[in-house]
């Protein structure tokens, strides 16, 4: 047989196929009709209720839709990323601009520091109960001392004048008193100094001495101690003043140990005694003691 000279008859164009029982399905072998049918199943696809032209603009403008929705979305991204590296710049130029600042600090600046650590040490150190403050000694000569607290200058300045009342005594010295050295046209006998804490008239009766005549012992006693090498347990100071602050006293007026000094002597500063810190006046008979040139 000849297949290229075959004719096929015009009945042909039309195929029934069964696909399924009571079922029937009509291929068509024209290349126009099956174009047809795919261009509307494209179109249903995209809107089940429209057909032609409408159905085409309306899949472009979801296709739009998506696509801008796309691009904000990787704006916002784009943004984000922009501010954690501007973030991350001005933390680095904080931390540098720090480094600089502190290398640039002044002799002043640093003085300033070495001060206000140095209060805050006192703070520190005057909080803690000094129960062993001895150093080179054995534990069996250990010996305890009550707490050593603060006073201020306000209060000190209160006992600086002769006796006025009946319940107070002058100092024990009596004309050895520095109160007389104090001023040689104003001699005078000061009032024994009682703590703040000394409350009990056990504990006053017990006051011996007046202010300055503490004083001008405390720092003999610890002159003694340094330049003559002697070691004692004892702790030379009853008290301890407060210093470097607004109303009391300044640096340069304490008597303060050396860290390679007897500090388990004298732990804390304490005011050091000098006659000409001292302007002596007289009002109504009484005389009186005006601390001058140890302000903060």
């Amino acid at each position: 047989m000849v297949w290229d000279t075959m004719e096929f008859p015009n009945s042909w164009d039309k195929i029934v196929v069964n696909i399924k029982k009571g079922e029937a399905s009509t291929r068509r072998t024209n290349v126009n009709v099956t174009k047809k049918r795919r261009r509307e199943n494209n179109e249903e696809k995209c809107d089940g209720n429209h057909t032609g032209t409408v159905m085409q603009t309306d899949c472009s403008e979801a296709m739009k839709t998506s696509a801008q929705g796309s691009n904000s979305k990787s704006n916002a991204q784009a943004l984000q990323a922009q501010d954690a590296m501007l973030k991350k710049e001005y933390v680095q130029n904080h931390i540098l601009d720090n480094i600089q600042g502190t290398e640039m600090q002044s002799a002043d600046c640093i003085s300033k520091f070495v001060q206000n650590v140095s209060t805050n040490l006192q703070d520190i150190v005057s909080a803690t109960c000094y129960k062993d403050v001895l150093a080179r000694v054995s534990t069996v000569d250990v010996e305890f001392t009550q707490e050593i607290n603060v006073v201020s200058k306000a209060y000190e300045d209160t006992f600086l004048r002769q006796p006025m009342h009946a319940t107070e005594k002058p100092c024990i010295r009596d004309e050895c008193c520095e109160c007389m050295f104090l001023d040689p046209c104003q001699p005078f006998i000061g009032v024994r100094y009682i703590l703040p804490w000394e409350t009990t008239e056990a504990q006053k009766q017990e006051a011996c001495f007046c202010l300055p005549c503490l004083r001008a012992m405390t720092l003999a006693m610890y002159v003694d101690i340094v330049h003559s090498g002697r070691e004692t347990n004892a702790v030379i100071q009853r008290f301890a003043n407060a210093h470097s602050k607004p109303g009391e006293y300044r640096l340069s007026a304490m008597l303060i140990c050396a860290p390679n000094g007897p500090v388990h002597n004298l732990p804390l500063p304490i005011v050091r005694h000098q006659r000409t810190c001292y302007q002596v006046s007289q009002k109504n008979g009484v005389h009186y003691a005006k601390q001058i040139n140890v302000d903060f």
